[in-house]
């Protein structure tokens, strides 16, 4: 997500599973606000006590889909990382939801989604309500694992060029 956003301001985080996007960034971005969502109040519990989620770091205790449908603010990165342990909620392969991220994202912002499908026509159905909001969507395998990481834009992707700058950033 840095290479396409190299300097965010904010980031919403739906689904803080065991904090390590907020540890991450508070290390190496500590001037970037982080607003923390998760629907299950024992994963906050877990994140705080063995993960290190700092006892003054919010986290919003909500359904991703609400947070999204109520968000009245506009973040520079939206990660986005789902699953109850049986897959992804129902929501992820609704155009609501994606177009209610693509409404809170800045014009240069960056929607980063961890899905895990369970075979290549779920994959296509996401991919498809994705693009129905977003310009831009482009997929990451996680060699040797399920995972597959996508990432969406409103605008192209910048230049190689500039990609290669904020690499080096």
């Amino acid at each position: 997500a840095l290479l396409f956003k190299p300097k965010p301001q904010n980031l919403l985080n739906l689904g803080s599973g065991g904090a390590s996007f907020e540890r991450f960034f508070g290390h190496y971005l500590p001037t970037l606000s982080i607003h923390s969502v998760d629907s299950n109040a024992s994963i906050i519990r877990l994140a705080r006590q063995f993960f290190q989620l700092p006892a003054q770091h919010a986290v919003s205790l909500q359904p991703a889909d609400e947070q999204l449908r109520h968000c009245n603010e506009v973040f520079d990165l939206i990660f986005c990382d789902l699953h109850d342990g049986s897959g992804h909620p129902s929501g992820m392969a609704d155009t609501v939801f994606h177009a209610d991220a693509y409404r809170c994202l800045s014009n240069d912002g960056v929607y980063v989604l961890n899905l895990m499908p369970q075979d290549e026509e779920q994959m296509l159905d996401w991919l498809m309500t994705l693009r129905q909001s977003f310009n831009s969507v482009m997929l990451l395998p996680i060699p040797g694992r399920q995972n597959i990481v996508v990432i969406a834009l409103k605008q192209p992707p910048t230049d190689e060029a500039q990609l290669n700058s904020n690499a080096a950033y």
